[in-house]
């Protein structure tokens, strides 16, 4: 059964909240709602994902998916997942989610996965790295300009 126009627009719509009022996106039965569209709409929500988001609002719409309906839970955590090691060095959300797809695994009686401690050490000495790079940048240009100031004053008010 392929979803048609309608059914891909109502997704879209009620997804990024256009076509919902306030009190339709927070109320009871939202989270249903969405995972109605989610799980039943598509058969392979993660493609739709996929198609229609890239970069952060790829891990953004993941990270709701897993928030707001149980059944593509573990899915969407590991594909977020994915997403954070191969697109970002967001240590902290990485280790954020991992925990929650851990809980979830276990919540249902799952193997949990491992938090991957060697690509958060590499992603954080590198941003490290980077940072300390950028610093001492920033003061060399600091000293220049102090130095250029310094010799713009002197030829305005000669001796």
């Amino acid at each position: 059964d392929a979803p048609n126009n309608l059914d891909l627009e109502a997704y879209i719509g009620d997804y990024s909240g256009t076509t919902l009022s306030a009190a339709q996106r927070t109320g009871p039965d939202s989270a249903r709602r969405v995972c109605y569209l989610v799980g039943k709409t598509w058969p392979h929500p993660q493609i739709i994902i996929t198609f229609f988001f890239v970069g952060h609002a790829r891990i953004d719409r993941l990270l709701f998916i897993a928030q707001r309906c149980p059944a593509l839970e573990i899915d969407a955590y590991k594909l977020a997942l994915q997403e954070l090691q191969a697109n970002t060095a967001d240590t902290a959300r990485y280790t954020q989610a991992a925990t929650r797809l851990i809980d979830a695994q276990k919540a249902r009686g799952l193997t949990p996965s491992r938090i991957d401690m060697a690509w958060v050490e590499e992603k954080q000495s590198a941003t490290k790295a980077k940072l300390d790079k950028l610093e001492a940048e920033l003061k060399g240009y600091r000293n220049n300009l102090i130095k250029e100031s310094i010799r713009v004053g002197g030829a305005e008010y000669p001796s």
